[in-house]
Protein backbone atom coordinates (compact mmCIF):
# COMPACT_ATOMS: atom_id res chain seq x y z
CA UNK A 1 0.00 0.00 0.00
CA UNK A 2 1.28 3.25 -0.91
CA UNK A 3 0.47 6.50 0.45
CA UNK A 4 1.46 9.93 -0.37
CA UNK A 5 1.51 12.79 2.46
CA UNK A 6 1.18 16.51 1.74
CA UNK A 7 -0.09 20.15 3.69
CA UNK A 8 -2.62 21.63 0.85
CA UNK A 9 -2.22 25.76 1.32
CA UNK A 10 -4.34 27.31 -1.22
CA UNK A 11 -4.40 31.44 -0.54
CA UNK A 12 -7.18 33.64 -2.84
CA UNK A 13 -7.60 36.51 -3.91
CA UNK A 14 -10.69 37.90 -5.78
CA UNK A 15 -12.20 41.58 -6.50
CA UNK A 16 -15.62 42.07 -4.95
CA UNK A 17 -18.44 43.41 -7.57
CA UNK A 18 -20.78 45.84 -6.61
CA UNK A 19 -24.35 45.46 -7.55
CA UNK A 20 -26.55 48.19 -9.02
CA UNK A 21 -29.57 48.24 -6.48
CA UNK A 22 -32.20 50.70 -8.27
CA UNK A 23 -35.83 50.71 -6.14
CA UNK A 24 -38.48 49.74 -8.77
CA UNK A 25 -42.00 48.01 -9.31
CA UNK A 26 -40.88 44.36 -9.31
CA UNK A 27 -37.23 44.00 -10.50
CA UNK A 28 -34.66 45.52 -12.91
CA UNK A 29 -32.60 43.44 -15.42
CA UNK A 30 -29.21 44.64 -15.24
CA UNK A 31 -25.71 43.44 -16.15
CA UNK A 32 -21.91 45.08 -16.21
CA UNK A 33 -20.48 46.35 -18.58
CA UNK A 34 -19.78 43.86 -21.67
CA UNK A 35 -16.93 45.67 -22.72
CA UNK A 36 -15.13 45.13 -19.38
CA UNK A 37 -16.06 41.37 -18.97
CA UNK A 38 -13.59 40.01 -21.29
CA UNK A 39 -10.48 37.96 -20.20
CA UNK A 40 -8.06 36.49 -23.09
CA UNK A 41 -5.00 34.55 -23.11
CA UNK A 42 -2.26 34.36 -26.12
CA UNK A 43 -2.18 38.19 -27.16
CA UNK A 44 -5.87 37.90 -28.44
CA UNK A 45 -7.67 40.57 -27.64
CA UNK A 46 -12.19 40.32 -27.81
CA UNK A 47 -15.29 43.02 -27.29
CA UNK A 48 -18.08 41.60 -25.83
CA UNK A 49 -20.96 43.32 -27.33
CA UNK A 50 -24.88 43.28 -25.69
CA UNK A 51 -27.86 44.28 -27.44
CA UNK A 52 -31.38 44.98 -27.74
CA UNK A 53 -34.00 45.79 -30.48
CA UNK A 54 -35.10 49.21 -30.57
CA UNK A 55 -38.84 50.24 -31.60
CA UNK A 56 -38.36 49.71 -34.92
CA UNK A 57 -36.45 46.25 -34.93
CA UNK A 58 -33.14 47.34 -35.55
CA UNK A 59 -30.32 46.72 -32.94
CA UNK A 60 -28.63 49.02 -30.88
CA UNK A 61 -26.53 48.56 -27.58
CA UNK A 62 -28.60 47.00 -24.65
CA UNK A 63 -30.58 49.26 -21.99
CA UNK A 64 -28.90 48.40 -18.27
CA UNK A 65 -31.39 49.04 -15.75
CA UNK A 66 -34.63 47.86 -17.42
CA UNK A 67 -37.50 47.14 -15.52
CA UNK A 68 -38.44 43.53 -15.56
CA UNK A 69 -42.09 41.81 -14.85
CA UNK A 70 -43.46 38.72 -15.29
CA UNK A 71 -44.31 38.16 -19.47
CA UNK A 72 -47.91 38.56 -20.72
CA UNK A 73 -48.74 35.23 -23.09
CA UNK A 74 -51.08 33.03 -23.51
CA UNK A 75 -48.32 30.06 -24.43
CA UNK A 76 -44.97 30.51 -25.31
CA UNK A 77 -44.42 30.79 -29.34
CA UNK A 78 -41.80 32.12 -31.82
CA UNK A 79 -42.30 34.48 -34.09
CA UNK A 80 -42.47 33.84 -38.17
CA UNK A 81 -39.84 36.05 -39.28
CA UNK A 82 -36.12 35.91 -37.56
CA UNK A 83 -33.33 38.35 -36.14
CA UNK A 84 -30.89 38.90 -38.00
CA UNK A 85 -27.36 39.03 -36.04
CA UNK A 86 -24.34 39.60 -37.71
CA UNK A 87 -24.97 38.29 -41.14
CA UNK A 88 -27.40 34.77 -39.63
CA UNK A 89 -30.92 34.61 -38.83
CA UNK A 90 -32.36 33.75 -35.64
CA UNK A 91 -35.40 32.68 -33.58
CA UNK A 92 -36.97 35.08 -31.08
CA UNK A 93 -39.92 34.96 -29.11
CA UNK A 94 -43.61 35.73 -30.86
CA UNK A 95 -43.56 39.24 -30.41
CA UNK A 96 -46.92 38.88 -29.04
CA UNK A 97 -45.53 38.51 -25.54
CA UNK A 98 -45.19 41.05 -24.00
CA UNK A 99 -42.34 41.83 -21.39
CA UNK A 100 -40.22 39.49 -23.20
CA UNK A 101 -36.29 41.29 -22.37
CA UNK A 102 -33.65 41.15 -25.51
CA UNK A 103 -30.24 40.68 -24.57
CA UNK A 104 -28.53 39.70 -27.39
CA UNK A 105 -24.42 38.81 -26.53
CA UNK A 106 -22.25 38.71 -29.02
CA UNK A 107 -18.27 38.78 -29.37
CA UNK A 108 -16.36 40.68 -31.56
CA UNK A 109 -12.67 39.80 -32.66
CA UNK A 110 -10.49 42.92 -32.23
CA UNK A 111 -6.75 41.63 -32.67
CA UNK A 112 -5.03 40.38 -35.20
CA UNK A 113 -5.09 37.02 -34.55
CA UNK A 114 -7.70 34.14 -34.59
CA UNK A 115 -9.55 33.07 -31.49
CA UNK A 116 -11.27 30.72 -29.62
CA UNK A 117 -14.03 31.98 -27.77
CA UNK A 118 -16.70 31.22 -25.09
CA UNK A 119 -19.33 32.92 -22.99
CA UNK A 120 -20.17 32.22 -19.31
CA UNK A 121 -24.04 33.66 -18.09
CA UNK A 122 -24.92 33.85 -14.88
CA UNK A 123 -28.32 34.67 -14.45
CA UNK A 124 -29.89 35.16 -11.02
CA UNK A 125 -32.58 32.25 -10.04
CA UNK A 126 -33.28 32.73 -6.33
CA UNK A 127 -36.09 29.84 -6.69
CA UNK A 128 -33.20 27.54 -7.79
CA UNK A 129 -35.86 26.79 -10.33
CA UNK A 130 -34.99 28.31 -13.67
CA UNK A 131 -36.78 25.90 -15.97
CA UNK A 132 -39.73 27.02 -13.76
CA UNK A 133 -39.94 30.87 -13.30
CA UNK A 134 -37.18 31.89 -15.87
CA UNK A 135 -37.24 31.22 -19.64
CA UNK A 136 -34.00 31.66 -22.41
CA UNK A 137 -33.39 32.01 -25.91
CA UNK A 138 -30.35 31.24 -26.57
CA UNK A 139 -28.53 29.97 -30.22
CA UNK A 140 -27.35 26.18 -31.16
CA UNK A 141 -25.63 27.14 -34.16
CA UNK A 142 -22.64 27.14 -34.63
CA UNK A 143 -22.03 26.86 -30.49
CA UNK A 144 -21.86 24.57 -27.74
CA UNK A 145 -24.31 24.84 -24.99
CA UNK A 146 -23.68 23.31 -21.74
CA UNK A 147 -26.81 22.11 -19.54
CA UNK A 148 -26.02 25.04 -16.96
CA UNK A 149 -25.87 24.13 -13.08
CA UNK A 150 -26.54 26.56 -9.87
CA UNK A 151 -24.42 28.06 -8.15
CA UNK A 152 -24.11 30.77 -5.23
CA UNK A 153 -22.19 34.19 -6.16
CA UNK A 154 -21.84 36.50 -3.29
CA UNK A 155 -24.30 34.28 -1.55
CA UNK A 156 -26.89 34.56 -4.22
CA UNK A 157 -28.22 31.72 -6.00
CA UNK A 158 -27.39 31.84 -10.20
CA UNK A 159 -28.21 29.79 -13.04
CA UNK A 160 -24.81 29.44 -15.09
CA UNK A 161 -25.11 28.51 -18.83
CA UNK A 162 -21.74 28.36 -21.12
CA UNK A 163 -21.77 28.66 -24.92
CA UNK A 164 -18.69 27.70 -26.56
CA UNK A 165 -17.96 29.19 -30.36
CA UNK A 166 -17.26 25.79 -31.91
CA UNK A 167 -15.16 27.78 -34.61
CA UNK A 168 -12.18 30.24 -34.40
CA UNK A 169 -12.91 33.74 -34.63
CA UNK A 170 -11.35 35.54 -37.42
CA UNK A 171 -9.29 39.07 -36.99
CA UNK A 172 -12.30 41.44 -37.09
CA UNK A 173 -15.10 38.76 -37.47
CA UNK A 174 -18.64 39.18 -34.67
CA UNK A 175 -19.78 35.91 -33.76
CA UNK A 176 -23.02 34.67 -34.24
CA UNK A 177 -25.01 35.35 -30.57
CA UNK A 178 -25.19 33.13 -27.60
CA UNK A 179 -27.75 34.60 -25.25
CA UNK A 180 -30.92 36.17 -26.93
CA UNK A 181 -33.93 36.87 -24.12
CA UNK A 182 -35.12 36.13 -21.30
CA UNK A 183 -38.35 36.46 -19.24
CA UNK A 184 -40.06 35.86 -15.87
CA UNK A 185 -42.74 33.07 -16.46
CA UNK A 186 -46.54 34.15 -16.73
CA UNK A 187 -47.05 32.09 -13.60
CA UNK A 188 -44.42 34.05 -11.25
CA UNK A 189 -45.94 35.78 -8.10
CA UNK A 190 -45.32 38.86 -6.06
CA UNK A 191 -43.54 36.97 -3.57
CA UNK A 192 -41.30 34.67 -6.56
CA UNK A 193 -40.77 38.60 -7.56
CA UNK A 194 -39.65 39.39 -3.92
CA UNK A 195 -37.24 37.05 -4.34
CA UNK A 196 -34.89 38.86 -6.50
CA UNK A 197 -35.49 42.34 -4.22
CA UNK A 198 -34.75 45.52 -6.29
CA UNK A 199 -32.41 43.86 -9.26
CA UNK A 200 -32.33 41.22 -11.39
CA UNK A 201 -28.64 39.80 -12.25
CA UNK A 202 -27.47 38.86 -15.24
CA UNK A 203 -23.56 38.77 -15.32
CA UNK A 204 -22.03 37.90 -18.65
CA UNK A 205 -17.92 37.33 -19.42
CA UNK A 206 -16.40 35.96 -22.41
CA UNK A 207 -13.03 34.10 -22.87
CA UNK A 208 -10.69 34.14 -25.77
CA UNK A 209 -7.46 32.22 -26.52
CA UNK A 210 -5.05 31.57 -29.20
CA UNK A 211 -5.63 29.02 -31.90
CA UNK A 212 -1.80 27.67 -32.16
CA UNK A 213 -1.04 24.60 -30.33
CA UNK A 214 -4.75 23.78 -29.99
CA UNK A 215 -6.70 21.43 -32.14
CA UNK A 216 -10.06 22.47 -31.02
CA UNK A 217 -11.89 25.67 -29.08
CA UNK A 218 -13.05 23.55 -25.89
CA UNK A 219 -9.39 21.85 -25.39
CA UNK A 220 -7.85 25.14 -25.54
CA UNK A 221 -10.00 27.29 -23.67
CA UNK A 222 -9.90 24.80 -20.90
CA UNK A 223 -6.52 24.58 -20.72
CA UNK A 224 -6.46 28.56 -20.29
CA UNK A 225 -8.29 29.01 -18.13
CA UNK A 226 -9.71 25.71 -16.69
CA UNK A 227 -13.03 24.57 -17.21
CA UNK A 228 -16.51 25.86 -15.87
CA UNK A 229 -16.82 24.33 -12.47
CA UNK A 230 -18.87 26.53 -9.47
CA UNK A 231 -15.68 27.59 -8.01
CA UNK A 232 -13.88 28.82 -11.17
CA UNK A 233 -17.47 30.65 -12.25
CA UNK A 234 -17.65 32.45 -9.02
CA UNK A 235 -13.40 33.55 -9.14
CA UNK A 236 -14.49 35.24 -13.08
CA UNK A 237 -17.38 37.02 -12.20
CA UNK A 238 -15.50 38.93 -9.56
CA UNK A 239 -16.78 37.30 -6.25
CA UNK A 240 -15.25 35.43 -3.05
CA UNK A 241 -16.25 31.53 -3.72
CA UNK A 242 -19.01 30.59 -0.19
CA UNK A 243 -16.80 28.32 1.13
CA UNK A 244 -17.89 24.13 2.43
CA UNK A 245 -15.88 23.00 5.23
CA UNK A 246 -14.92 19.50 5.96
CA UNK A 247 -14.53 17.06 9.05
CA UNK A 248 -14.18 13.96 7.08
CA UNK A 249 -12.65 11.94 3.89
CA UNK A 250 -16.13 11.32 2.48
CA UNK A 251 -17.05 15.09 2.42
CA UNK A 252 -13.98 15.64 0.70
CA UNK A 253 -13.78 13.38 -1.81
CA UNK A 254 -17.23 14.11 -2.61
CA UNK A 255 -16.88 18.40 -2.55
CA UNK A 256 -13.37 18.05 -4.46
CA UNK A 257 -14.86 15.96 -7.40
CA UNK A 258 -17.35 18.40 -7.91
CA UNK A 259 -14.99 21.25 -8.07
CA UNK A 260 -16.02 22.98 -5.14
CA UNK A 261 -14.17 25.59 -2.99
CA UNK A 262 -13.51 23.27 0.02
CA UNK A 263 -11.73 24.22 3.62
CA UNK A 264 -10.00 21.02 5.28
CA UNK A 265 -11.22 21.60 9.45
CA UNK A 266 -9.42 18.48 10.22
CA UNK A 267 -6.46 16.15 8.99
CA UNK A 268 -8.11 13.47 6.85
CA UNK A 269 -6.14 9.88 6.41
CA UNK A 270 -7.41 7.32 3.67
CA UNK A 271 -8.46 9.46 1.79
CA UNK A 272 -9.14 7.62 -1.53
CA UNK A 273 -10.83 10.16 -4.77
CA UNK A 274 -12.46 8.11 -7.84
CA UNK A 275 -10.71 10.95 -10.16
CA UNK A 276 -7.06 11.01 -9.86
CA UNK A 277 -4.86 13.01 -11.60
CA UNK A 278 -1.06 11.76 -12.82
CA UNK A 279 1.98 13.89 -12.08
CA UNK A 280 5.55 12.25 -12.29
CA UNK A 281 5.14 9.13 -10.21
CA UNK A 282 2.28 10.07 -7.46
CA UNK A 283 -1.26 10.50 -7.81
CA UNK A 284 -3.15 13.47 -5.93
CA UNK A 285 -6.87 14.48 -6.49
CA UNK A 286 -8.39 15.64 -9.47
CA UNK A 287 -9.45 19.14 -8.63
CA UNK A 288 -11.83 20.32 -11.00
CA UNK A 289 -10.90 23.69 -11.50
CA UNK A 290 -12.16 23.70 -7.22
CA UNK A 291 -9.89 24.95 -4.55
CA UNK A 292 -8.63 23.17 -1.62
CA UNK A 293 -7.38 24.94 1.20
CA UNK A 294 -6.09 22.68 3.40
CA UNK A 295 -6.10 25.19 6.60
CA UNK A 296 -2.74 23.74 7.85
CA UNK A 297 -4.35 21.05 7.29
CA UNK A 298 -2.54 17.18 5.96
CA UNK A 299 -4.08 15.26 3.80
CA UNK A 300 -3.36 11.71 3.46
CA UNK A 301 -4.57 9.36 0.95
CA UNK A 302 -4.58 6.21 -0.44
CA UNK A 303 -2.79 5.46 -3.73
CA UNK A 304 -3.58 1.76 -4.09
CA UNK A 305 -1.61 -0.75 -4.48
CA UNK A 306 0.80 -0.46 -7.52
CA UNK A 307 0.31 -3.53 -9.97
CA UNK A 308 2.48 -5.72 -12.60
CA UNK A 309 2.28 -2.88 -14.90
CA UNK A 310 3.66 -0.73 -12.78
CA UNK A 311 -0.11 1.32 -12.25
CA UNK A 312 -1.83 2.03 -9.16
CA UNK A 313 -5.06 0.31 -9.23
CA UNK A 314 -7.10 3.00 -7.30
Amino acid sequence: MTKFKKVLLVSTAAVMTAALAIGGTIAYLTSEDGAANVMTLGNVEIEQVEQERDANGELKEFTQAKPAFPAVYETITWDDEKLEVNGGEYKVFNSNMKNVIDKIVTVENTGKSDAYVRTIVAIEAPNSDPKGLIHLSYNKEGIIASSGFMTKIDGVDYYVLTFTYDEALAPEECSAPSLMQLFLGKEATNEDCALFGDTWEVLVVSQAIQTKGFDDAATALNTGFGEVTEANAQEWFGVIPTPTVVDDAEALKVNVEAGKYTIMNADMADVTVATVAPYGNYYGIAMNGGVLDGNGKTLDFDMGTRNNNGKYDN
